[in-house]
């Protein structure tokens, strides 16, 4: 499934490696990470995983980022990258 992470950074040199190739090495096999955006300032940022439940990634990113960011998730809908929630496209045909 999709999972996306929100980052509140509170430590920007704890949470964002010197060098971005780092960003992927301490992810376990059972977690994809497929893209990150970054504020302009640091202080923010989203990313795009690919996990087996939202749980499952909370687990990883919260002690990985312990001290560095406060960090919320949701499960996503990414269909050809563009996607509207199946309860909203459900209302508007009603």
């Amino acid at each position: 499934m999709y999972v996306v992470a929100i980052h509140q950074v509170t430590d920007q040199a704890k949470f964002w490696p010197a060098d971005v190739a780092q960003l992927t090495k301490p992810v376990p096999p059972h977690l994809k990470l497929h893209h990150t955006f970054a504020g302009t300032d640091g202080s923010q940022a989203v990313c795009l995983w690919v996990a087996q439940s939202v749980d499952a990634l909370r687990r990883f990113l919260d002690h990985f980022s312990a001290g560095a960011s406060v960090n919320s998730y949701f499960p996503a809908v990414n269909k050809e990258g563009l996607a509207i929630p199946a309860t909203q496209r459900v209302m508007q045909r009603a």
